[in-house]
């Protein structure tokens, strides 16, 4: 996994003594704490969740004065992932990496965790797609050995 301590992309920079803190306090096995981790370099975050494809959030983090709910993000998004899924099936494009959905208010990355969950950014227009990509991608691992699924 990169390392990202040493760039400012958030609302707030993780110190390594405040890593150190969540450690201690065994967070770092926790999947709302890193998506919470997640949600701190990235701005412009509305909501990141992890859900199941029947809609159904299984652990999320929305800032303070979002206007969106993990509830709401998560059953709306479970019927994207699974066309978006089943697209790249019936189009012989390969497995799913992910899927982008821009809007003229926000953007949504969806990414596939396994067969039946997925973890979902979603963000103002203006927030740094690439920023959003790297924090997903640098976390994926993470995320998915918090669900149990990963080596």
């Amino acid at each position: 996994m990169a390392d990202l301590s040493r760039f400012t992309w958030g609302k707030k920079k993780i110190e390594p003594e405040e890593k150190d803190e969540m450690k201690e306090k065994g967070a770092t096995g926790n999947l709302n704490s890193i998506l919470e981790e997640m949600a701190q370099q990235v701005d412009g975050l509305l909501c990141i969740a992890v859900a199941g494809s029947d809609g159904v959030a299984i652990s999320s983090y929305v800032p303070p004065g979002s206007m969106l709910t993990a509830e709401l993000a998560a059953a709306q998004l479970a019927t994207i992932f699974r066309i978006a899924r089943t697209s790249s099936d019936k189009l012989k494009a390969g497995e799913l990496e992910d899927n982008l959905l821009t809007s003229s208010a926000g953007q949504v990355l969806i990414r596939p965790l396994g067969e039946e969950s997925y973890l979902a950014m979603v963000t103002t227009r203006d927030a740094p797609l690439g920023i959003v990509r790297l924090v997903v991608k640098s976390y994926i691992s993470k995320v998915e050995q918090a669900l149990g699924r990963g080596s």
